[in-house]
């Protein structure tokens, strides 16, 4: 009768390893379970041969790492909470733009502070809850593929509600913290800071205003260039027109496209701009 070298569990036929893994040097073997940990730490483990105390310093140095996992693994009977109260999150950013003064201002931004880390604190939560359903997963399945599947499947069943709502939660948490910074850094804290942000808008519109300009008079003359060509193509054989007109035109689109892309680039800044500026004249 052979017991495992490590663990001393005795070894028969669902806990040996198959084709000879687990075998030491020494003429000991590993169980399923002790072989399965030892090839996480060393995938040679499957061919090199090593010997009982090898693989025991192997194993015991995480053993602890191992039971804190256990440990905290989430179990039958316990449901990790998604439940994140966001309605007064909305509440708050709703009421962003209908502020008047700078003293409300900073009891807003102290509230949406508060908000902010509250959501960090609650997203930390949820990718520890997720870092231990994969650990559970990892430490659980072992080396034969068929306890593998069934392993992996049986965590995954009893965490389904969690692992589906997961990717959602977060992204709409991250979307309320980034809302949350966008008007806490751009929100006025004095009438001097009021005030300079609005000249440095009055700048940014009027410089655009000169970008524009600039982008039509190049998109006439992209335009121009595209009559002259053809002109030109007018004088060619028949039977090379239409070819000749189409290298023409994807001439005209090539040369006019990064003009379009800019132009309406500017055209977004610029609402975003008339918009913020619409709200920093009511601020008093």
């Amino acid at each position: 009768m052979e017991y495992c070298g490590n663990c001393n569990t005795k070894l028969g036929f669902t806990n040996t390893p198959n084709f000879g893994g687990g075998k030491f040097s020494d003429s000991y073997r590993l169980c399923l379970n002790c072989f399965s940990k030892l090839l996480k730490l060393d995938k040679s483990a499957n061919t090199k041969k090593f010997t009982v105390e090898e693989v025991k310093e192997k194993l015991n140095k995480t053993n602890d790492i191992i039971n804190r996992i256990e440990d905290q693994k989430v179990s039958e009977n316990k449901t990790v909470e998604l439940n994140f109260d966001a309605i007064p999150i909305e509440n708050l950013l709703s009421q962003i733009q209908s502020i008047d003064n700078i003293s409300e201002i900073e009891i807003w931004d102290n509230e949406a502070s508060l908000h902010r880390k509250s959501i960090s604190e609650f997203l930390e939560k949820l990718k520890f809850a997720k870092t231990q359903i994969d650990e559970e997963i990892k430490v659980s399945t072992g080396f034969n593929p068929i306890k593998n599947f069934f392993a992996k499947s049986k965590i995954t069943n009893r965490n389904n509600g969690f692992l589906k709502q997961y990717e959602n939660v977060s992204k709409t948490l991250e979307n309320y913290y980034n809302q949350l910074e966008y008007w806490i850094n751009i929100s006025p804290n004095s009438l001097q800071e009021l005030n300079e942000m609005k000249s440095e808008l009055k700048e940014k519109k009027q410089l655009f205003a000169i970008r524009k300009k600039e982008l039509n008079l190049f998109k006439k003359q992209a335009w121009a260039n595209y009559r002259q060509n053809s002109a030109y193509v007018e004088f060619s054989s028949p039977k090379l027109r239409h070819f000749y007109r189409g290298l023409n035109i994807r001439e005209r689109e090539k040369n006019l496209n990064p003009y379009d892309e800019e132009l309406d680039n500017i055209t977004l800044q610029l609402i975003e701009i008339d918009k913020l500026i619409l709200w920093l004249n009511k601020i008093k």
